[in-house]
């Protein structure tokens, strides 16, 4: 059984769109929805960036086999994120603007759950390595 996260930040209602986009398309699919850090929306980009990295690393440690993100603005640094983690995350937005909800859902329920290689990070101290 395919376990998905969803990252909501101030989106409630889009991450309930999706997620009930998810469920009829197939209902023995798990949803996770991770609110997280986001009492307020922040106020610059590194914020958002850490906001995002926390939720999607809850949504791993929960068992999220694939996260997607209820808000687009992980579109922006969506690379940047993924190198972070070994669970595939799916970018909600594509060159020709959002995906809709119905298209995310069946990006989310069609993507590949076999981990990601380990991230491979250059330290500050101790060289290369994974991380």
């Amino acid at each position: 059984m395919k376990t998905i996260g969803l990252v909501v930040g101030h989106h409630c209602d889009t991450a309930l769109e999706i997620k009930a986009a998810i469920l009829a398309k197939d209902a023995s699919v798990t949803v996770l929805l991770d609110e997280g850090d986001f009492v307020e929306a922040p106020a610059d980009a590194t914020a958002r960036k850490i906001n995002n990295f926390n939720a999607v690393k809850r949504l791993q440690k929960a068992g999220a086999d694939v996260i997607g993100f209820a808000c687009g603005c992980p579109h922006r640094f969506f690379a940047e994120l993924q190198t972070e983690f070994t669970v595939r995350l799916i970018d909600p937005a594509c060159d020709s603007g959002r995906l809709s909800a119905a298209e995310y859902a069946q990006a989310l329920l069609t993507a590949d759950v076999a981990p990601l290689p380990k991230p491979f990070k250059v330290g500050m101290i101790g060289g290369l390595g994974p991380a």
